[in-house]
């Protein structure tokens, strides 16, 4: 799999791998093993077509989806606090916290895994562990392996970056497994980087499980899209959350500029505003803030949304328009209204940029009475 996403001679090695797969699994059906076998468990990211044992061995039971097994692979919040009582109050102690109050952390940075039309949600218990003995929350589940096959995937279609806040799939799409043209969708549910967010009977809906794969894959897809030594620092990532935090838009617009300015004309000439959109909100997200990109409105679709524990933020882009355009369209649609009842002060910012001087040419904020 780690050959997808790299040309054509790349996808023929895969190819080949796929036919070792199928005499090494086509063993399985042959008189002589099959009459023995009792049980056969096969776990893995995904199927392909062509490879006898899925297409041809009918007895298979598939488990991925279904709400009997949902559970399996993580931990219910009820069994974090019967099982492991003990440690979150070692926890809490070392973060100065109360136990709700850890256990909110721990939901927000390693909840949410979802693999079936049943709501019920998982933690991903390597992270649950690793936090518990080690007191501290990090990234602990992306750092075991990185997913550069997909970026690659994403690089090579030119696949846009802000849908997977909110992707929209048929569930058709999960059995399509064709290696010479592999549906990225349900390969990024396969392998943890997306789960499901809500199926109303169609549709799926699918977006990031928690902050830990949010923060870490988006990081990782901007330094994968930026060249290295061109992409501003961690430290820079984390000065603009710290400037939203505090209501620092100035210093906010300059430390953006600083990280634009870093990337030279030559990779940024002639990219539209899809892409300054996309290295603003890969940028954000690096930082550890909560963004959300294409929040639905009743009355359209607003470029992002920036909530930090005293303030929210609708932003709306341009690329050599005007700042003030931008704020005319946050207000005219009312994009902020929908978090009046937050109670939180909310903050109208329309930024423009100037694709020609690489920066954010004009800005201008509002605040929502």
């Amino acid at each position: 799999i780690s050959h997808l996403g790299r040309g054509k001679e790349e996808l023929e090695i895969a190819r080949q791998n796929r036919e070792v797969l199928r005499d090494f699994f086509g063993v399985l059906k042959s008189g002589r093993v099959n009459d023995v076998l009792k049980f056969v468990f096969l776990t893995g990211i995904s199927k392909f077509s062509q490879v006898s044992i899925f297409s041809e061995l009918n007895n298979l039971d598939d488990l991925s989806m279904q709400e009997s097994y949902a559970t399996i692979l993580g931990y219910e919040e009820n069994e974090i606090e019967e099982y492991f009582a003990e440690h979150l109050q070692r926890l809490a102690g070392k973060l100065k916290l109360s136990v709700p109050e850890v256990l909110e952390k721990i939901r927000e940075w390693y909840d949410g895994y979802r693999f079936s039309d049943a709501g019920v949600r998982v933690y991903n218990p390597f992270s649950v562990l690793k936090v518990l003995k080690e007191g501290k929350f990090k990234n602990y589940w992306f750092e075991t392996a990185t997913p550069a096959f997909l970026v690659n995937l994403i690089k090579e279609r030119d696949y846009p970056i802000l849908e997977l806040e909110a992707l929209r799939i048929a569930p058709s799409q999960f059995t399509t497994y064709d290696l010479d043209d592999l549906a990225l969708e349900p390969l990024l549910f396969q392998t943890g980087y997306l789960t499901i967010h809500d199926y109303d009977g169609l549709l799926y809906e699918l977006s990031y499980p928690n902050r830990e794969v949010k923060i870490s894959f988006t990081e990782f897809l901007y330094n994968q899209l930026v060249p290295i030594g061109e992409r501003g620092t961690k430290a820079q990532y984390r000065l603009l959350a710290t400037h939203l935090v505090k209501g620092e838009l100035e210093a906010f617009i300059a430390t953006v500029n600083g990280i634009l300015s870093a990337i030279p004309y030559v990779h940024i000439q002639g990219q539209d505003e899809h892409y300054y959109h996309t290295v603003f909100y890969l940028m954000l997200t690096a930082g550890g803030i909560s963004v959300h990109t294409e929040v639905l409105t009743s009355r359209g679709r607003m470029d992002m949304a920036v909530e930090t524990q005293d303030r929210v933020y609708v932003i709306e882009l341009k690329c050599n328009q005007s700042a003030a355009e931008a704020i005319k369209q946050i207000k005219e649609r009312g994009y902020g209204e929908r978090y009046r009842g937050k109670g939180k002060q909310i903050i109208l910012l329309g930024i423009n940029f100037d694709t020609a001087r690489r920066e954010v040419g004009d800005w201008q904020v509002e605040k929502l009475d």
